[in-house]
C-alpha cells in the first residue's frame, strides 16, 4: 500500500516547491522594480534639479551682465546693525532682478544678494565676512591691551552659502563647505520658509 501512495505524495510536494518558488520570484521581481522606481525617480528629479539650476545660473550671468543698466534705488538704516545697513534694488523697467543686502559690524559685515526671474526668488547668494579685530582695533588700542595684531582687512575671512528656489521651494542648499543641506533636516525646511519672508521684507523696504 505504501507504494500507491507514494507517487501522490511526491508529486504534492514538489508542485508545492514549484509555487513557493514562482511566489518568491515574483515578490523578489516586485521588490527589484520598486527599488529600481525609486532609484530612477531619485535620479530624475536630481537631474531636473540640476538642469533648472544650469538655467538659474544663465539668468544669474546675464543679471550680472546687465547690472550697470539697471535701475537703481539705495535705502540706508542707521538702526539695523551697529555700523548701519544698507539695501540696494536693481530694477528692469519696475521689475525687480537683484536686491543687495549690505549689513555692517564692527567685527564683520554680510552681504546678502536676492535674485529674482519675473518677480520670483530664485537665487540667494549669503557671504558673511570676519575681520580679524575689530574695525577700531588700531596699534595703539593693540598695543594697550597687549595684542599683538591690529584691524588688517587683509586677514578677513569669509564663508558663502547658496541658495535655489523654484516655484517657492528650496531645491538646493550649498553649504560653505560645499556640501549639500540635508532636506530632510528642520532647519533646511525653515530656510525655505525664512530666506523668501526676508526676502519680501526688503522689496517692500523699497517700495515704500
Amino acid at each position: 500500500m505504501y507504494s500507491q501512495y507514494l507517487p501522490t505524495v511526491v508529486t504534492n510536494y514538489t508542485s508545492n516547491v514549484t509555487t513557493n518558488e514562482v511566489t518568491h520570484m515574483k515578490i523578489a521581481k516586485f521588490i527589484n522594480i520598486v527599488i529600481l522606481l525609486l532609484i530612477t525617480t531619485k535620479s530624475t528629479i536630481t537631474q531636473s534639479n540640476d538642469e533648472i539650476i544650469n538655467n538659474f545660473k544663465k539668468e544669474y550671468d546675464q543679471i550680472k551682465d546687465c547690472l550697470y543698466n539697471y535701475d537703481k534705488k539705495v535705502i540706508n538704516s542707521a538702526n539695523e546693525s551697529n555700523e548701519g545697513k544698507q539695501i540696494i534694488g536693481y530694477y528692469d523697467k519696475n521689475n525687480i532682478k537683484l536686491i543687495e543686502v549690505l549689513s555692517f559690524g564692527e567685527t564683520g559685515k554680510r552681504k546678502i544678494e536676492y535674485y529674482f526671474n519675473k518677480e520670483q526668488l530664485f537665487f540667494v547668494y549669503d557671504s558673511d565676512y570676519r575681520y580679524n579685530r575689530p574695525i577700531y582695533w588700531n596699534e595703539k588700542e593693540a598695543k594697550k591691551n597687549n595684542d599683538s595684531e591690529s584691524f588688517d582687512i587683509k586677514k578677513t575671512t569669509s564663508s558663502e552659502d547658496m541658495y535655489y528656489f523654484y516655484n517657492g521651494q528650496l531645491i538646493r542648499w550649498i553649504r560653505p563647505n560645499g556640501k549639500y543641506g540635508d532636506s530632510k533636516l528642520a532647519y533646511y525646511k525653515n530656510l525655505e520658509i525664512q530666506i523668501p519672508n526676508h526676502a519680501n521684507e526688503m522689496k517692500k523696504k523699497l517700495n515704500k
